[in-house]
């Protein structure tokens, strides 16, 4: 049998077809190789290739087992988890609405819930290398589009927070974190460009940011800005641009601190507004109307019980805290259901970070690991402060809890996020074009 009869035979079996040219040419190079020990040893070039071809093994065994090797992998886990926070959330608003909640929308999110579900699915089935090729145009392209809607948004709350998009009011600072895994192929295109890349990365950090603490969302600036420097951290700790990792981290955080700090003060005294300024100081006071809102959390607590309905838990929520369909909804969930519930969530959302985080620490494509980190940073953030806000450790913020908190843009937002991990998944044993080749290692011989 030909070299050509041989690797095309091999291929046939093969269902992945994206996976078949590496593996073609992983095959093809082994035959060479093998090919060139024997001319070596004395023999004729086609003897040489005969006997390279011949030790391969069956063409139509070694095809069947690389296609099983390389077949698209899904995480049920993850999709399970998902769905399960899905449900919970959709039986919340239920629970909301049954008490006599003005603010529980049960068919909404469960419409919200569903779309976000099928747009997952079908992220998974995309192909994410693609950010390796066009991620800089992609990333240049969001950010343009994200500052020509600023004379478009909707004013909420005193600030720009909104995007009118049909009959739906889009939140800008959650819309932001899709730049994230964009921001992770910009970080992969500058790999081996020394210090001169950090200078361009910077200015791919700084922008985003901008444009969120424009709608003086500062909370999610500060999430988004945290969540960029942990992947440019991540880049340099893996060696993507060859230079002094210790200085490099040390002049980094150190600046970004600087930064953070310097920023604050400006933003809070030019940019904010009284009521938000005299917010973050009643924060710190504890005094005012902060003071009697951190009561009211912690009365919530204390009324709930272990397991079933708190009515004067529930009451409290309702008269006293705006924001038990948004960042306290980890809150409500107590009041509804009771503290064990509340554990229970709590456990699954720890389960969730972490397989996001094991999965991306597994990838063997370094595209695909950095967009898992950062999928995960922005799922991490979100969570850990929503739960901090109802442990009253830190100031209330409009932050979501993922697949659990009331409205589209948060729920679309966690389900695209999610199915780009499960992209990642997905691709995690079959060679990419970005993905540098390894040797193959399975070997099946005819007896």
């Amino acid at each position: 049998m030909k070299k050509e009869e041989y690797l095309r035979c091999v291929t046939d079996q093969i269902r992945c077809k994206k996976a078949c040219p590496g593996i073609e040419k992983e095959l093809e190079d082994h035959i060479t190789d093998q090919a060139e020990m024997y001319l070596k040893k004395g023999m004729t070039e086609e003897q040489a290739l005969k006997k390279a071809i011949v030790e391969m093994g069956d063409p139509v065994q070694v095809g069947v087992e690389l296609d099983r090797i390389h077949r698209p992998q899904m995480s049920w886990g993850l999709v399970l988890l998902a769905g399960i926070l899905g449900i919970i959330s959709i039986v919340l608003q239920y629970g909301l609405k049954s008490h006599g909640y003005e603010m529980g929308f049960p068919q909404r999110q469960l419409l919200f819930t569903g779309v976000g579900f099928v747009l997952m699915l079908g992220i998974y089935y995309l192909d994410y290398s693609i950010l390796g090729k066009y991620g800089k145009w992609m990333a240049g392209v969001f950010l343009a589009l994200m500052g020509l809607t600023i004379p478009c948004r909707l004013y909420m709350g005193g600030a720009g927070t909104y995007l009118r998009l049909g009959n739906m009011a889009v939140s800008v600072p959650l819309l932001m974190y899709l730049y994230v895994p964009l921001f992770g192929a910009v970080l992969y295109s500058y790999r081996r460009k020394g210090y001169e890349a950090l200078w361009k990365i910077a200015g791919w950090m700084i922008l985003p940011v901008g444009l969120v603490v424009q709608s003086a969302s500062l909370i999610h600036a500060a999430l988004l800005a945290l969540a960029l420097l942990m992947m440019v951290t991540i880049a340099i700790q893996r060696s993507w641009y060859d230079i002094s990792k210790k200085r490099t981290l040390f002049a980094l955080w150190g600046g970004g601190t600087a930064f953070f700090i310097t920023g604050s003060v400006i933003i809070f005294e030019k940019i904010l507004k009284a009521y938000q300024q005299e917010r973050i100081q009643a924060y710190f006071d504890q005094t005012g109307i902060y003071g009697y809102m951190q009561n009211q959390i912690a009365g919530v607590f204390r009324e709930s019980k272990m397991l079933g309905k708190s009515i004067s838990g529930m009451k409290i929520l309702e008269s006293s805290l705006a924001g038990f369909n948004g960042e306290l909804i980890w809150m409500s969930l107590i009041a509804c259901f009771g503290i064990i519930a509340g554990m229970i969530v709590a456990g699954l959302y720890v389960m969730l970070i972490w397989k996001i985080f094991r999965i991306s620490g597994n990838q063997s494509n370094e595209l695909g690991k950095m967009i898992g980190y950062g999928c995960g940073l922005v799922f991490a953030g979100q969570i850990v402060y929503s739960f901090l806000i109802c442990l009253n450790i830190v100031p209330e913020m409009p932050v979501i809890l993922p697949f659990l908190s009331y409205g589209g843009s948060g729920t679309l937002l966690s389900y695209i996020l999610m199915g780009l991990v499960l992209s990642v998944y997905r691709y995690k044993n079959i060679p990419l074009e970005s993905q540098k080749r390894k040797s193959l290692k399975i070997r099946i011989s005819v007896e």
